[in-house]
């Protein structure tokens, strides 16, 4: 599909967050997380068709703040029309628990963005979209990102960091 042919989405994403002192310590903190994603699409004479979006969720490490957590792996398909009342989907992830710590006692992770990409029956990215820009041109690696794993900014693996 070349890119003239490639439908024009909109990609936004409601982050719904409570955090709470909570745990040990007077400054331990949990916080949970989720995403409501919304991908409407801009076509008001063509079908977008069958489309599948792929979306992760990162935490910051309060320990060493060059490393990102994983919290969250997530897919849904879905498929848009040009109709009025079905170009958009709403999809909502679960909820992670997250607990950190980043004054003297420091541990876990806190809630620091996501990437979101969408892309079409032939698996080309026909929609690419996250809270960091650099994090967008790195979308291909993220493909091979689990949850529960620790990298940097450049999606490489890194080791848990520990005081």
């Amino acid at each position: 599909m070349s890119a003239l042919q490639r439908p024009k989405l909109e990609i936004t994403a409601l982050r719904a967050r409570k955090t709470r002192i909570e745990g040990g310590d007077w400054d331990d903190k949990t916080e949970w997380v989720s995403l409501t994603i919304r991908i409407r699409s801009l076509e008001l004479n063509k079908d977008a068709g069958d489309l599948k979006a792929y979306y992760w969720i990162f935490g910051r490490s309060a320990v060493d703040r060059k490393v990102y957590k994983v919290i969250q792996v997530g897919n849904f398909p879905f498929h848009l029309l040009s109709a009025p009342g079905e170009r958009e989907v709403t999809h909502e992830s679960e909820e992670v628990t997250l607990k950190w710590d980043n004054t003297f006692a420091k541990f876990g992770e806190r809630y620091d963005g996501w990437l979101i990409v969408v892309e079409n029956q032939d698996r080309e990215a026909v929609a690419v979209k996250s809270t960091n820009p650099a994090w967008e041109k790195k979308f291909m690696e993220a493909f091979s990102l689990q949850k529960d794993t620790y990298i940097d900014a450049s999606f490489r693996p890194q080791g848990k960091p520990t005081l």
